[in-house]
C-alpha cells in the first residue's frame, strides 16, 4: 500500500525538496519476512499426523508453533 502526501503534509515534512517528496508514494507495507530456507527434518510420526489432521496447511502451522516458541524464549 502506498500514499501520496498532501500539500499541507509536504509543507510539514523535514525533507529539503518538498515538491518531490509530495509526489513520491510512501510504502506502508509491513516488512517482508526473512526468506524461507528448505531443510530436511525428521519428526515423530504422531507429531506430523497431528498437524496434518488439524491444519490443511500443516507446514505453516508447524512454522507458527516454532516461531511462537522462539518469541517466548526471547521474552525470558
Amino acid at each position: 500500500m502506498s500514499i501520496t502526501l498532501t500539500d499541507r503534509e509536504a509543507d510539514a515534512c523535514p525533507v529539503e525538496n518538498k515538491s518531490t517528496a509530495a509526489k513520491q508514494p510512501v510504502d506502508l507495507a509491513p516488512p517482508k519476512p526473512a526468506k524461507k530456507q528448505t531443510v530436511s527434518l525428521r519428526l515423530d510420526g504422531d507429531i506430523v499426523a497431528w498437524f496434518r489432521a488439524n491444519s490443511p496447511h500443516y507446514q505453516v502451522a508447524m512454522r507458527q508453533v516454532l516461531r511462537a516458541y522462539i518469541d517466548e524464549q526471547g521474552q525470558k
